[in-house]
């Protein structure tokens, strides 16, 4: 039996009979080796088409070879990769000719069909199984024309392993983040975030479907598989509007090379897409972070904990990070990975802000100093002066600068979006959020992050519908149900605001006893009861656990007890926690707008009142 995929299956309809002389680049023994699958009467087509595509190419075939039954298998490109790969591994000892040269199939002349270029590989003795794939046929009424209909957004999918059984996530996830990360240097393109593709690892997952999902309008989908020292990364780019594959291929190397196979792809892509680059953009694409293989794996390891949040996420990439600082001083992302764990650390309340910032403030010069250009390391340094220096000039230049090296990350929107909503400069907040939205539309941390925005600009009814649509698509976000804790507060939806509290303590685990305590409090004493039973709850704790010195502060300011409030705050300010950059714009604080004290509080952290 002849197995054999669509190009070839076209060449042979097209030729309606083997020629004399063998094309180029073909085996020598071609000849041979068709007559021997004529004479056994049937051929497999292997495809990735479907079989109705396929159906007029099937009929000429038959036409041209009436004695030869034809079985047509129609596979996704996973599927139809380890199919060759299982039926090679079936036979060991056959010897695989390899064809070197790229192999130019004759031009159809029916206006029916077009077909690519591919490299193949061929075994004999009456079988011929593929070994590699590099591209795969198009079937379509004329070629793509990215001139006239261009493709200026893409979504890189996690890379599906060629055997599931031995998947490494952390290289299927961090090629493509990797990616992610040179293509969106491209400012023509907007690049879609690992955060919005990162759910696609399914090895049966459509591409076109995701691409359509993440509002994407090219996806790049593949596998890749590491063996040994040996790596092999198969790739196509999709067009997502009409499923057609606007360009494919396969590289086999050491792994030692995986840094030129990223260079490979990410320069066919461009190619692909017709872009004409600038300067600048053609350096930050040539541009290798480390060459180190060691450290690049201990880093996309780290960024795989990082993305997945966890249990214990953020100490654990922090470990892979320096591991793979110790591999490579100058990995540049691997210390803003560093830094970026200590600012987070402390914004979990895991390390005081004065700790974070000796321990972050070191690995981002070190980044800056070893790349100028890396936005991430002007966005790290701009979170790092606004939230600890309370320098909001010096934190604007750097958020302004990272946005003009690479105005398409959405987190870096974000973060910019939320410094200037802690400015109280909403409108310019909600322009950066929005932008960060059309960036990353799927993302839940910036659709809470625009949340946060309508509570704190006093758009009540706004942030109430916002919230509620989160909770639609992630009905288990604890943070979501605080939020309409306190919009619920402020527009004096006292029962509702209960029901939200009580709500994100039973997704944070918080005993069922302990929630009927609050509810009981409010039942008999109302609000002002069910804000005392928290006071009492945290001065229990306190006792034996650290409480933040805001969480009493805010308390205090509810239940109308300035001076209490004011002394708390101080301490707020002493320790630099994260929330003193709410003190400007909380509405829970607008009691507090003619006390002079409070003025004295906004001066401090470095703003106007």
């Amino acid at each position: 039996m002849m197995r054999i995929v669509v190009p070839v299956f076209a060449a042979l309809v097209i030729g309606g009979a083997v020629q004399a002389q063998v094309p180029q680049g073909y085996p020598a023994d071609y000849a041979k080796i068709i007559d021997g699958a004529k004479k056994e009467g049937k051929v497999v087509v292997y495809s990735t088409t479907d079989a109705a595509s396929a159906q007029p190419l099937l009929k000429d075939f038959q036409a041209a070879f009436p004695g030869i039954q034809v079985e047509y298998s129609d596979l996704n490109s996973t599927e139809l990769y380890n199919r060759f790969i299982a039926e090679v591994e079936e036979k060991p000892n056959h010897k695989i000719p390899q064809i070197n040269s790229t192999v130019q199939l004759p031009q159809i002349t029916s206006p029916r069909f077009g077909v690519s270029r591919l490299v193949l590989a061929f075994s004999a003795a009456g079988l011929v199984a593929i070994l590699a794939l590099v591209g795969w046929l198009l079937f379509r009424q004329k070629p793509v024309d990215t001139t006239s209909s261009p493709i200026r957004s893409i979504a890189v999918l996690p890379l599906k392993p060629l055997n599931a059984v031995s998947r490494d996530e952390s290289l299927e996830m961090g090629m493509a983040e990797t990616l992610i990360t040179r293509l969106s240097n491209i400012k023509q393109v907007v690049v879609r975030p690992m955060s919005a593709v990162r759910k696609y690892t399914d090895l049966q997952q459509d591409p076109v479907k995701a691409g359509q999902e993440v509002q994407a309008e090219a996806v790049l989908d593949g596998s890749i598989q590491k063996v040994g020292e040996r790596v092999r990364v198969t790739v196509r780019l999709i067009n997502v509007r009409d499923g057609r594959p606007v360009w494919s291929e396969q590289f086999d190397e050491n792994f030692t090379d995986i840094f030129k196979v990223q260079d490979s792809i990410t320069e066919r892509i461009t190619t692909a897409l017709m872009l004409q680059l600038s300067r600048q953009e053609k350096e930050q694409l040539a541009k290798h972070l480390t060459d180190n293989p060691e450290a690049y794996q201990l880093y996309l390891r780290g960024q795989l904990l990082w993305n997945g949040r966890r249990q214990n996420w953020i100490e654990q990439s922090l470990a892979h990070y320096q591991q793979a600082l110790e591999r490579d001083p100058n990995f540049a992302l691997a210390h803003i990975g560093v830094a970026d764990c200590y600012i987070m650390l402390s914004g979990h309340r895991k390390l005081s802000m004065p700790e974070a910032e000796t321990k972050a403030r070191p690995n981002i010069m070190i980044a800056l100093k070893i790349d100028e250009s890396l936005a991430q390391a002007h966005n790290a340094f701009a979170e790092l002066k606004y939230q600890y220096e309370y320098d909001w000039s010096g934190a604007e230049t750097e958020f302004k600068k990272a946005i003009e090296l690479n105005p398409n990350v959405a987190w870096i929107r974000q973060a910019y979006g939320w410094f200037l909503m802690s400015a109280g400069r909403f409108d310019e907040a909600a322009a950066e959020m929005e932008k960060a939205r059309e960036l990353d539309p799927s993302s839940l941390t910036i659709n809470v992050g625009r949340g946060r925005l309508f509570y704190y600009s006093r758009q009540y009814d706004q942030a109430i519908q916002q919230f509620q649509n989160i909770i639609a698509v992630e009905p288990n976000d604890g943070s979501s149900y605080f939020s309409l804790y306190s919009i619920y507060e402020q527009k004096r939806m006292y029962p509702e605001a209960v029901d939200a509290y009580l709500k994100s303590l039973s997704l944070s685990e918080v005993p069922p006893e302990v929630s009927e305590k609050f509810r009981e409090a409010f039942r008999v004493s109302g609000w002002q009861g069910f804000l005392r039973k928290q006071l009492e709850t945290l001065e229990s704790r306190a006792k034996t656990d650290h409480v933040e010195p805001f969480q009493f502060a805010n308390l205090y300011v509810r239940l109308g007890q300035k001076d209490q409030a004011f002394a708390w705050f101080e301490k707020t300010f002493e320790a630099r926690d994260p929330s003193t950059l709410q003190f400007k714009i909380e509405p829970a604080y607008d009691s507090l707008q003619n006390d002079p004290r409070y003025v004295q509080l906004i001066r401090k952290i470095g703003l106007q009142p």
